[in-house]
């Protein structure tokens, strides 16, 4: 009896077919991790503001009016309306919450005064690999991120500052990141994604004692883009 055996030309193609299958195979079991990561972050993002409702001090969806930047409306119990500074902000609908959300390049919201909070979360996307500051007020707090990677820098009383990291964990790959900080007992915890990144000793006991709050949405001189939706600020700490 004669067999035949494959030939040459016949076993790369069979070798090629099981390579684009395991492609595909292997891209969609990514698609699918980074989709049940991205539920699960929103079901955590979900779960601080319930838990945290009662000491609520201000929500801020970006969803900008149609066609009017200048102003951002507070969600919250107390209507803490922000304004906007800058020529660069344009609507998105790839968001987490609501319609819309901000796409801005090298502008600047400006947010009443809100002092003594304890919490704050966000949901930031982008790709800079420059300093992008995020939030910041003049040697009290700033939030910024450097090379893709969150900081939180906090001041004392007396302009000493301590900078706390998030490790390696970058955040500039153009996907959804939910970051909060949130202060309890001179302890502060960096939670991104709904992980507990950081614990470290704080120097002060809550943030925002100092006047006047600006948002900064990009960084001055470049011209990344970056989205931003959901901003929450809260009385109490998450711990």
């Amino acid at each position: 009896m004669k067999t035949k055996a494959f030939t040459l030309i016949e076993l790369m193609a069979v070798i090629t077919i099981i390579v684009i299958l395991s492609g595909i195979l292997i891209a969609g079991i990514n698609d699918w991790k980074d989709e049940a990561n991205y539920r699960k972050t929103i079901a955590y993002a979900n779960e601080v503001k319930t838990k945290l409702a009662g000491s609520l001090i201000g929500e801020w969806k970006m969803d900008v009016e149609q066609g009017n930047f200048n102003y951002l409306y507070d969600s919250g119990r107390l209507g803490l309306k922000a304004t906007t500074e800058g020529s660069v902000f344009d609507r998105s609908t790839d968001c987490v919450e609501g319609s819309a959300c901000i796409e801005a390049s090298q502008s600047i919201i400006k947010f009443p005064n809100f002092q003594k909070f304890k919490t704050i979360c966000f949901w930031a996307k982008f790709d800079s690999i420059y300093t992008v500051d995020i939030m910041s007020k003049e040697l009290d707090f700033n939030i910024y991120t450097f090379q893709g990677i969150p900081y939180f820098q906090i001041y004392n009383t007396s302009g000493t500052s301590q900078t706390f990291t998030f490790s390696d964990k970058k955040i500039n790959d153009l996907k959804w990141h939910h970051v909060c900080g949130t202060i309890n007992n001179s302890t502060f915890y960096g939670i991104l994604d709904g992980d507990i990144i950081i614990t470290q000793t704080s120097p002060v006991q809550e943030l925002g004692w100092k006047t006047s709050t600006y948002l900064y949405v990009s960084p001055a001189g470049h011209d990344e883009f970056f989205f931003m939706d959901d901003l929450v600020v809260f009385e109490d700490s998450l711990f």
